[in-house]
């Protein structure tokens, strides 16, 4: 939506079709797909716990829900340092 400028904001919408798998996506596939992510971040030295990673796409999905039933987009806020 908003290019990365010199001073590293940027914003984007996240895709309707993550929105809907995070919507459709129960607990217990959100913790699954949480611990993948987990393992692949550990890989690549890049350090995020599993425990981090399933509040993340927990609290993702509770906003994708939120998104949907007001019938708007979900955009994502990023600072590139």
């Amino acid at each position: 939506m908003v290019p990365m400028k010199n001073d590293g904001f940027t914003v984007f919408q996240l895709p309707s079709g993550l929105c809907s798998a995070l919507v459709q996506a129960s607990s217990g596939r959100l913790v699954e797909v949480a611990g993948a992510w987990a393992e692949l971040a550990a890989v690549k030295d890049e350090g995020v716990p599993a425990e981090t990673a399933v509040e993340i796409l927990t609290e993702l999905a509770g906003l994708a829900r939120t998104a949907q039933g007001l019938r708007q987009p979900l955009y994502c806020w990023y600072f590139a340092p």
